[in-house]
């Protein structure tokens, strides 16, 4: 309630750059809920408030002035879930949560001083933001529906699209290849897609490029393609050879799949 004034960020954010996403988030920090608002300038700076009415001193303070690095093109780069908010920049996925704490957000970088969700993929992360990050189409949302943190890259020229996967009930992140989206979305328990041809398309099937007539499997769509590599393990005794005997591969589908798997060592 009341007048809407305006707010200034400019002199506040030491590394310049135009406001590029404001978000809420509610956490709680050990005495109680605590609501926060997060603006993110475009080079990387992080404002932190808490408060009800920034006109009035007492009701509004700011809680710390934090550095990310440049935060791709768009808004849509910020998301909040299970209490964090997570920040999509060039130094990676960054946990509010963990800065907030006073981790260098720099150290998302390093997998084994982090519990960031992208602290295993940053190399992948980094090099992919290298050169694009200022491209139209990176952004990262959660998808309930499927259980997972999707962050999507742009699609620059011939190269084919990929998006990032992180499930959140392994912990482990996956690549999602070929699929043409530009912006998604989910609404009620789906995922929805839109191309850059103006298509829009659900992720609800068992087959790809499914058109809504027919809707048999056997005459219209094509084959999902997909790969698994598994982890590594030394069955319990470190650094000695083994030689693999017998693989047995162990698959649900809704089809009759075709399978190829192999043996990998050293990899």
């Amino acid at each position: 309630a009341g007048e809407a004034s305006a707010f200034f960020f400019g002199s506040k954010f030491r590394y310049g750059g135009n406001v590029a996403g404001l978000f809420s988030w509610t956490v709680d920090g050990g005495a109680g809920v605590d609501e926060y608002f997060v603006a993110v300038s475009r080079a990387g700076d992080v404002i932190v408030y808490q408060g009800t009415d920034p006109d009035t001193a007492e009701s509004w303070s700011e809680v710390g002035t934090y550095y990310i690095g440049e935060v791709p093109a768009g808004g849509s780069f910020g998301t909040v879930h299970g209490g964090d908010l997570f920040l999509l920049s060039i130094y990676g996925l960054a946990s509010m949560g963990e800065i907030l704490q006073g981790v260098d957000s720099a150290n998302v970088i390093n997998a084994a001083e982090s519990t960031a969700p992208s602290a295993k993929i940053t190399p992948i992360l980094q090099s992919a933001m290298q050169g694009t990050y200022t491209e139209y189409g990176w952004s990262v949302r959660r998808l309930p529906s499927f259980g997972i943190l999707l962050v999507s890259a742009p699609t620059i020229g011939s190269n084919a699209p990929i998006q990032l996967a992180y499930n959140y009930s392994v912990s482990g992140w996956g690549i999602w290849r070929g699929v043409p989206l530009v912006g998604f979305d989910s609404w009620k328990g789906g995922v929805y897609i839109g191309t850059s041809d103006g298509r829009v398309c659900a992720m609800d099937v068992a087959v790809d490029n499914q058109l809504l007539d027919p809707p048999e499997n056997s005459v219209n769509g094509d084959d999902i393609r997909l790969s698994l590599m598994t982890a590594f393990t030394s069955l319990g005794i470190v650094g000695r050879f083994r030689k693999v005997s017998q693989l047995r591969v162990d698959a649900v589908s809704v089809q009759e799949p075709f399978l190829q798997s192999s043996v990998r060592y050293d990899y």
